[in-house]
């Protein structure tokens, strides 16, 4: 994933934003977005949203074990990259998919290990 920060001058007014290449494509977070997130809403997790959600926190995996990031600001972000994929998640929408991802495994897992092998 590229990250890259941007500026654009236009009538000595200065737009900041986030220029993000995300599965394929560029997504443009602005500095005045980053702050505001949708109102919570029911959001249905489609395969490719899954999918995102994967990449970007792979991506984000050092800053969410980091003891000095807070948990909540890399949430966000990664709400912010996932809004082209699934308009209107919320942090704690992703941070729940994520926790349930890992329950899903440890719980295949412990299947998988009580039979003594692979289904």
């Amino acid at each position: 994933m590229l990250n890259t920060d941007c500026k654009i001058s236009h009538n000595a007014e200065v737009t900041t934003f986030r220029a993000i290449h995300l599965l394929g494509r560029y997504v443009y977070v602005f500095a005045a977005e980053a702050t505001t997130l949708p109102a919570t809403a029911t959001v249905t997790w489609t395969k490719s949203a899954t999918h995102a959600l994967l990449h970007v926190v792979k991506d984000k995996q050092s800053e969410l074990k980091d003891k000095i990031t807070k948990t909540k600001t890399v949430w966000k972000e990664v709400a912010l990259l996932l809004q082209v994929e699934l308009p209107g998640v919320t942090p704690d929408q992703c941070s729940q998919k994520w926790r349930n991802l890992q329950q899903q495994l440890r719980n295949t897992l412990i299947t998988v290990t009580r039979r003594g092998g692979a289904e």
